[in-house]
């Protein structure tokens, strides 16, 4: 998710939130792999999965028929890093 959050920056989760209820950066469980990703909802309930890092070239489109495959852990609150 660089330039937005970086290696070993801290963050405060929400893991009350399991759906994506907006566009914003959420925590994603994808098989064993926990990802921090930027979800954006379309008018046609499809839910885009993107990475604010250009050369993770991470662009993934869910469809409303299997949105059920994608588990939401939390929604990234605040973000912070030392200086």
């Amino acid at each position: 998710m660089e330039p937005t959050i970086r290696s070993g920056d801290t963050l405060i989760v929400d893991t009350a939130i399991d759906q994506a209820v907006d566009n914003g950066i959420y925590v994603l469980v994808y098989g064993e792999a926990l990802l921090v990703k930027r979800l954006r909802i379309r008018l046609d309930s499809t839910v885009v999965i993107t990475s604010d890092n250009q050369a993770a070239g991470f662009d993934e489109i869910v469809t409303p028929d299997r949105i059920d495959l994608l588990r939401i852990a939390g929604r990234v609150m605040w973000y912070g890093r030392m200086i």
